[in-house]
């Protein structure tokens, strides 16, 4: 996504794994002043077709719009045509709508507000029409960012949990708060996990750039890694640049036990210094096999795609 986009409506680039340097389509946004590309969340990848969520909060407008559109591809992945865009818009008082997303399969879709610190659960049907949206979540304690990041995870025994980033007004480290959700998406158990919970932050790398570090400035489920059947969590940090990937405890959380049942910390590119806006974005790339399916036949070594806010490239 690069929702300032010549400073128009903004844009979304879609690339094959295997040729990210090249361009395999790019969508364009509808709305003047908009940020279109603010979030993006594949609902279906396979290897003719491709529907993806797109966020595109409003700036100048209380409100903003997801927009749910289905690709027509041919092998290899390029971009035949655009054969559908569904728009979503707010059921609830609050702006940023769409500003992050997370899809569970094809007919879940969890919206941020962030300006009303919020998020939506969408249910949808087989043409992306939203059917139904749960009541707000939020968190108990305030921060100013709720609903930032998004990321479903599953847990054990496939129970889905909504992973939601935010900061704390009193400290701005950040913090990632779990929702567990039965099948009606109701919340049945809530946990939350900062810096403190993580071992792998002991010590912490060098923070350079003299900003705070932002701990849930991305979020992004990863396929099975250690086959415990516990999905992994990847959490990133803006301020240090760092990337965490987590692997929490099955719900329900009481808080007597630890959420996060241990954690590593995944190298700077190069071996060299991490850039501070590192961990930006995060997504797993996944094989061209179906893995999520089958997650027995995923590759052993997982590839992460990490964005790096405000850093230079060269060539």
């Amino acid at each position: 996504g690069a929702p300032r986009h010549n400073g128009k409506t903004g844009v979304v680039d879609i690339a094959h794994s295997s040729r990210l340097r090249s361009s395999a389509g790019r969508l364009f946004g509808e709305n003047p002043g908009c940020l279109f590309g603010s979030a993006v969340a594949a609902l279906v990848h396979w290897p003719r077709r491709a529907v993806v969520a797109i966020g595109e909060p409003c700036p100048e407008e209380p409100t903003g719009r997801v927009s749910i559109v289905e690709l027509e591809l041919r092998a290899g992945g390029t971009v035949v045509a655009e054969k559908n865009r569904v728009v979503l818009q707010p059921v609830a008082a609050g702006g940023g709508f769409g500003c992050s997303l997370a899809a569970l399969g094809e007919d879940r879709l969890a919206v941020g507000l962030c300006a009303g610190q919020q998020v939506l659960i969408f249910r949808l049907n087989a043409s992306h029409a939203a059917t139904s949206a749960t009541p707000p979540l939020q968190p108990v304690s305030r921060p100013y960012s709720f609903g930032a990041s998004l990321a479903f995870v599953r847990l054990g025994g496939g129970v889905p949990a909504l992973a939601v980033g935010g900061r704390r007004l009193s400290f701005g480290e950040g913090t990632v708060w779990l929702f567990a959700l039965n099948s009606s998406d109701a919340v049945v158990s809530t946990a939350a996990v900062d810096m403190n919970s993580v071992e792998a932050a002991r010590p912490m790398p060098p923070q350079s750039s003299g900003r705070s570090p932002h701990f849930g400035s991305s979020l992004a489920a990863m396929l099975d890694a250690n086959y415990d059947g516990r999905e992994e969590l990847l959490v990133g940090v803006e301020g240090i640049g760092a990337v965490f990937v987590l692997d929490l405890q099955s719900p329900p959380w009481d808080g007597t036990g630890a959420v996060v049942r241990s954690s590593a910390l995944l190298p700077p590119p190069d071996g060299g210094e991490a850039s501070p806006g590192l961990g930006s974005s995060l997504a797993e790339v996944l094989p061209e096999t179906d893995a999520a399916a089958n997650p027995l036949a995923a590759p052993a070594v997982r590839t992460v795609a990490v964005g790096a806010k405000d850093t230079p490239v060269f060539p």
